[in-house]
């Protein structure tokens, strides 16, 4: 649920903290704190997050995922850039609202994919060979090279495995360093992860388009310097739900939310064009806590899908001023802002039987504080770098953040 990076944070005086920006935030290493710095994909997974390619879950990246068919169409979607469509789609199992219909329709429309016969199957597991020959239609589409040599595939001992429809393209894809296999073997018919999917797109673009696909820092959209100050706005109602169009008057705001039933309660958020942002709250029966709501990459606009099978509401606040870094509460929460000395060492305590998870934000990145399961009293070095910050917890007992 939370993952972008803030803004430069400017103090005025003593009576608000206004969100701005003087520079882009960057992150010395990865997009995702589940890639790790010497990840083979991740320059590729840094790079497509920065483009808006790939956005994660929950502030994660899930690298060794399985990538679904619809996840690989909405994928290649955002890569072309998200353009218009005017087919309604031709899948009896892509109804309009699936996160993905846009991007599957255009595919369709354009001969990217197929299905089989009225059907997408959205939800599995996509192939490696699928995934090639995928990206082999739609570089025919784009009109670039697709020569291959008859040979590429000789050196690999399962290249008996490969379907006949997909051969061409996998002596495309290894032709231009797309597909290297793993051990002399291409596994054609094997799941292809998120990570995988990435890295072959990235080297694809290096590969066709040109070296444009250089990592930069992993930024924040432009900066805005435009006061973070709004009435809340609140959405109430009961059982599963989607609002109207909510215009958001910032792109970091705090979501305050309530359930009063016992099953399921969950929230998406889509932009206004039905492409989903992130996943502010999957819990079940009783709740009531706090969120971030993070719509930098959007023009503000946001439409949220509830399942609950009680009342639920949503409250959605700006950023206030904290006297102090010291933060203490109960359950999932988001602290106001503070001024942050330049490091120390932090005591963090949570008495609850479920996740304690804690990020710190600032303008040179998120980190994450704690990440433990269970009863927990531990100390963590936090380099805030004299900087205004704020902390977001998940949890589910009570729970302190102070300096030692």
């Amino acid at each position: 649920m939370k993952r972008k990076l803030l803004k430069l944070i400017s103090l005025t005086l003593v009576t608000i903290l206004l969100l701005s920006l003087s520079a882009p935030f960057v992150t010395a290493n990865s997009a995702f704190p589940d890639v790790p710095a010497n990840h083979p994909a991740v320059n590729a997974i840094n790079w497509a997050n920065h483009n808006g390619i790939v956005t994660g879950n929950n502030g994660l990246f899930l690298p060794e995922d399985n990538m679904t068919r619809a996840s690989y169409a909405l994928i290649l979607y955002r890569y072309e850039g998200r353009p218009a469509v005017s087919s309604t789609g031709g899948f009896s199992d892509v109804p309009a609202s699936h996160v993905a219909h846009t991007a599957i329709t255009w595919a369709n429309a354009n001969g990217i994919v197929t299905g089989a016969g009225d059907r997408f199957l959205p939800e599995d597991n996509m192939t490696r060979a699928q995934m090639v020959l995928m990206m082999h239609r739609y570089n025919n589409l784009k009109g670039r090279n697709n020569t291959s040599s008859s040979t590429a595939l000789d050196s690999f001992s399962d290249r008996g495995s490969v379907p006949a429809a997909a051969q061409e393209a996998m002596r495309w894809a290894v032709t231009h360093g797309m597909i290297t296999g793993n051990a002399g073997r291409l596994m054609p018919n094997d799941p292809v992860t998120r990570a995988q999917v990435v890295l072959i797109l990235f080297r694809y673009v290096n590969a066709f388009v040109g070296p444009t696909a250089s990592v930069p820092p992993v930024t924040t959209p432009p900066p805005s310097t435009t006061p973070v100050q709004f009435a809340p706005i609140t959405i109430s109602g009961r059982g599963n739900s989607v609002t109207n169009v909510i215009k958001i008057p910032a792109d970091y705001t705090i979501a305050n939310l309530k359930h009063d039933g016992r099953s399921n309660f969950y929230i998406w958020v889509y932009d206004g064009s039905h492409e989903l942002i992130s996943l502010l709250v999957n819990t079940i029966g009783v709740y009531s806590g706090s969120s971030l709501l993070d719509v930098s990459r959007t023009n503000r606009d946001i439409i949220l899908e509830v399942t609950a099978d009680g009342n639920w509401t949503i409250e959605i606040v700006p950023f206030k001023a904290a006297d102090t870094a010291a933060f203490s509460g109960s359950g999932d929460m988001v602290s106001g802002l503070f001024r942050a000395p330049a490091s120390g060492t932090w005591i963090f305590t949570h008495d609850g039987r479920r996740n304690f998870i804690v990020w710190v934000y600032t303008s040179s990145g998120m980190r994450l504080a704690a990440n433990e399961i269970g009863t927990y009293n531990g100390e963590k070095i936090i380099n805030f770098g004299n900087d205004v910050a704020f902390w977001t917890v998940e949890a589910d007992g009570n729970w302190t953040i102070r300096p030692r």
